[in-house]
């Protein structure tokens, strides 16, 4: 799982799909270069949680909103921390 990407720069959502197809739906369904598997079910009802009749499995793109949500807000709240002071000074040299 790419979370130290996802946590410090927004991966485009083609990039994040194809991650995604590569990975976890191939795997789940066994297709490959010469095997093609058998989707029973949409992925999106995959990455429901159990409680709701899917698998619980993360959708990629949003553990990547997540990550980054998380380190928006902890850049908000930590303006003493050297990261914060980079970005604030980075956007608000872009103004």
């Amino acid at each position: 799982m790419p979370t130290y990407a996802f946590s410090n720069a927004w991966i485009p959502n083609k990039i994040v799909i194809e991650m995604e197809s590569r990975n976890c739906i191939d795997f789940l369904w066994g297709e490959g270069d010469e095997r093609k598997g058998l989707h029973l079910i949409v992925w999106d009802i995959v990455c429901n949680p159990k409680e709701r009749g899917g698998l619980g499995i993360r959708s990629l793109i949003n553990w990547r909103d997540a990550l980054l949500g998380k380190q928006i807000m902890k850049i908000l709240k930590e303006e003493e921390n050297l990261w914060s002071k980079v970005v604030i000074q980075i956007q608000s040299a872009e103004c």
